[in-house]
């Protein structure tokens, strides 16, 4: 599955507050996932890259990441940064 694809399905879990309704959309992205991407979809799921036991830790902070995303975007960091503050401030 492409990930836009996956992301999709990530942003209609977001909008759903229904526990019956959320475990319907994640078995219907599941059945859509091949064998190989079923495991990592898992953890993405849950909010992780991998299982627990590796302790994998990337330690990046939200300035960092914003900054990353400003690049990527070609968007002043500052923009950036007012755009998460704002959409913090409103629950987005």
């Amino acid at each position: 599955m492409l990930f836009k694809n996956f992301a999709e399905h990530l942003e209609r879990l977001e909008k759903i507050s229904s526990r019956l309704a959320i475990t319907d959309e994640v078995v219907r992205l599941l059945k859509k996932l091949s064998t190989e991407e079923v495991a990592g979809a898992i953890y993405i799921l849950m909010g992780r890259l991998e299982p627990t036991y590796t302790g994998l830790e990337f330690n990046l902070g939200w300035k960092m990441l914003l900054r990353a995303i400003g690049e990527l975007s070609a968007e002043k960091n500052e923009k950036v940064l007012a755009m998460a503050a704002a959409s913090a401030k409103t629950g987005v």
